[in-house]
């Protein structure tokens, strides 16, 4: 049997095609995804799950606001411009606010106090979702 590498100090075999299936899960961890260079910790799970939620949910009012411009050409260019960055801003704040809420980092605290507050005028999405941050952003509910 050859060995493919070691995890949790058990030698993990290379598969073949009378594989038993019985360390599938130690040949997984084995395996780089997209997303392996975001934290693996598990702290914050509720305000970093809405983080990237409002990250996605940015990155789609962005691409339609592109695409409905783009069909009607109603905005002159510098707003245009202004209005993408801005969403931009936003979009990459709330990834890097992910990044440092998983990792239960002190400035993810405040930068998401921050894009917290943000969110709280885009009703009524952004509401609740502000509101589910500023709360699990207390000290008696943040994990550090």
């Amino acid at each position: 049997m050859l060995c493919v590498g070691r995890v949790n100090g058990r030698t993990v075999p290379e598969p073949n095609l009378r594989y038993s299936g019985r360390y599938l899960g130690d040949l997984l961890m084995l395996h780089k995804t997209p997303f392996s260079g975001f934290p693996v910790a598990s702290l914050n799970q509720t305000v970093a799950m809405v983080h990237a939620l409002y990250a996605g949910l940015m990155a789609f009012a962005l691409v339609l606001f592109v695409y409905l411009e783009y069909q009607k050409s109603m905005t002159d260019l510098p707003t245009l411009l202004s209005l993408v960055l801005v969403l931009l801003l936003i979009l990459i704040l709330n990834l890097k606010a992910y990044r440092d809420v998983k990792q239960g980092q002190n400035k993810g605290l405040w930068l998401s106090r921050i894009l917290a507050v943000l969110m709280l005028p885009s009703f009524p999405i952004g509401t609740v979702l502000g509101l589910i941050v500023l709360w699990k952003t207390l000290p008696n509910q943040w994990q550090s």
